[in-house]
């Protein structure tokens, strides 16, 4: 089995391998990103804490089941979740 390689299809590069554009999209330069994040993480967490210490196990499935069925865009069981949560919080 033999190499062979045609020279002449190689891509000059002036500012080295791999290109610029190229390393955008693997590293975006934005910091602010991953402290968004986080809040967006601890208001999450902190919801839940909140709706098991008032609602229960029950409260934390409906919650589940309403945040999976968005997330999954599955009406179905976002409608589940949603009608738990009603149940819930008409009691």
């Amino acid at each position: 089995m033999k190499l062979v390689a045609n020279l002449s299809n190689m891509v000059k590069l002036s500012k080295g391998w791999p290109p610029e554009s190229v390393l955008s999209t693997i590293a975006p330069k934005e910091t602010g990103m991953p402290l968004l994040y986080l809040a967006v993480a601890a208001l999450a967490i902190g919801f839940e804490q909140l709706v098991q210490w008032k609602y229960g196990p029950m409260g934390i499935i409906a919650f589940l089941a309403l945040s999976i069925g968005i997330k999954a865009k599955n009406t179905m069981i976002g409608g589940i979740g949603a009608a738990i949560l009603v149940m819930l919080l008409a009691h």
